[in-house]
């Protein structure tokens, strides 16, 4: 199992660095319902922590650190721009963005007068989160390879194998080998769902405008072309980020938050000590 990384896939979610903490043990049970796979709403629900055990904390997990992800000064121009489109803020020219203080004052809510100042705190974020999500994913694939999953929920996983198959009434050898192929795809989101809900992981609304809108700010900068990040925010902006990957939007953004959160835990902890603590 592959965990999608921001640089491999060109696609990431953005959280403000300070909102979130290394890994605590939530105090409310917390049960992450979310989906990783396309269905139509009759996909069975079912708990996560039901079928997988994880340790009491992430120990053992040897992961590299990660280089940031270089910034240029037009990545940063297409990024401003977008945002300025995205929350309605005018800009008189273009050209011009980098030094477009009145902008920067209107996308900061005030916090920063010049957008020398906004748009260097917004760099230093985006490659502080660029870092955090992919020493998460490290872990996720580290954890999910030694992950030893007694049982799947098993009309979850039939209606997934009917999904793959496309069949509605597969033949029995039919749907065993649909059931094999789902395993791999339901036990990644079967580990995304318990890291959740042992995280205590619920996106609300807002919190997914915010990882969506953000995402394309990764896409510049990790797109070969400001045409070919455009072509991604489309699929974005329409909710079609399946025709690029095999995670739906909300799974998405799910995998990208508590891969941040493995990652600043791992970036505190696992680095510094060889294991968790």
């Amino acid at each position: 199992m592959k965990f999608q990384k921001t640089a491999a896939f060109l696609l990431t979610g953005v959280m403000t660095a300070g909102s979130l903490a290394v890994p605590v043990w939530a105090d409310e049970e917390v049960t992450a319902n979310f989906v990783t796979v396309p269905n139509d709403g009759d996909r069975p629900e079912y708990t996560a922590s039901d079928y997988i055990t994880l340790k009491k904390k992430y120990k053992d997990v040897d992961v590299e650190d990660i280089e940031p992800v270089e910034i240029t000064e037009e990545d940063m121009e297409n990024i401003l721009l977008y945002q300025c489109e995205k929350t309605g803020v005018e800009v008189e020219d273009e050209s011009k963005i980098l030094s477009d203080d009145q902008a920067a004052g209107e996308l900061s809510d005030g916090e920063f007068s010049t957008m020398e100042e906004y748009s260097a705190d917004l760099q230093a974020e985006l490659a502080v989160w660029d870092r955090y999500t992919q020493l998460g994913s490290d872990m996720l694939e580290i954890i999910y390879e030694n992950l030893d999953i007694q049982e799947y929920p098993e009309d979850v996983l039939e209606y997934d194998a009917k999904i793959l198959l496309d069949e509605e009434s597969p033949s029995v050898s039919d749907l065993a080998y649909g059931e094999e192929l789902a395993k791999d795809g339901l036990g990644m989101e079967m580990l995304l769902r318990c890291v959740a809900e042992r995280e205590g992981i619920v996106l609300d609304e807002e919190e997914k405008e915010e990882l969506t809108m953000l995402t394309a700010c990764f896409y510049y900068i990790y797109a070969d072309t400001v045409d070919m990040a455009e072509t991604y925010i489309q699929y974005l902006d329409n909710g079609n980020i399946e025709d690029m990957t095999n995670l739906t939007m909300e799974g998405w953004l799910y995998q990208m938050k508590i891969s941040y959160v493995l990652g600043e835990y791992a970036a505190e902890n696992l680095l510094s000590t060889g294991s968790g603590t």
